[in-house]
């Protein structure tokens, strides 16, 4: 079924699409590519060890424990994952500002570090209150062992 979904996708692009045209806008040369990997390196290997980072965990659980610890563990890592997204975006706006050419001072990067670590320290606490009431509430007690 995925075959002929696909052959009729590319059947369609093929007859909608000028084949002239579309060569004539596509500019590819070997040389940029190659500079373009060659450049965006450090930002690949970035990427790969972030993954190994973030999951190298459930590795280790599931080769060490068991795969019913593994499922713990996960059920209670989803929870930390979605408060994981506020420090992301804090970040990720952060360093669009600091990167710019007038930038932020050390001053306003001290501040803006300490509201972080208050409200981080507001979430953590939260959550290391509130963890077992929620999780049993939303999965039920037989998660009581994820807390």
């Amino acid at each position: 079924w995925s075959s002929d979904v696909c052959s009729s996708d590319l059947i369609s692009f093929l007859a909608l699409v000028p084949f002239s045209s579309l060569w004539a806008r596509f500019n590819f040369s070997l040389k940029k590519a190659i500079l373009t990997l060659k450049k965006s390196t450090p930002f690949a290997l970035l990427i790969i060890t972030s993954l190994a980072y973030a999951r190298g965990d459930q590795l280790i659980i599931k080769f060490s424990l068991s795969n019913t610890a593994l499922g713990m563990y996960g059920v209670a890592y989803r929870f930390l994952e979605m408060f994981a997204l506020i420090p992301s975006a804090v970040s990720q706006n952060l360093f669009s500002i600091t990167s710019q050419k007038k930038g932020a001072t050390h001053m306003q990067i001290l501040k803006l570090a300490g509201i972080m670590l208050m409200v981080g320290g507001l979430i953590g606490g939260g959550i290391m209150i509130f963890a077992q009431p929620i999780i049993i509430m939303i999965l039920g007690s037989a998660y009581s062992d994820a807390i």
